[in-house]
């Protein structure tokens, strides 16, 4: 059986499936897509691992590690226009 290859999530992609998506839905989708977070990863983050200030986040239980400190892009702290 012939393995597909999937095309890697562009940010135009993300951008697109964020306007039809549920809010919540919407922000979880982009802080993986630009954290590089996986699904549980993304779940395991509270309040208390953010640093909005430093724009960090802490996500506990990594695969790669036991933790991992990344930066927030942007679109991940500064409002939305509306």
């Amino acid at each position: 059986m012939e393995k597909k290859i999937k095309p890697p999530f562009t940010l135009e992609w993300v951008n697109a499936f964020c306007e039809h998506a549920n809010p919540y839905l919407a922000a979880l989708v982009l802080f993986m897509f630009s954290t590089g977070a996986r699904i549980s990863e993304a779940l395991a983050v509270h309040w208390e691992h953010v640093k909005l200030q430093e724009r960090t986040v802490l996500i506990p239980k990594s695969k790669i590690a036991e933790h991992r400190i990344v930066h927030l892009p942007p679109v991940c702290w500064q409002p939305s226009p509306t």
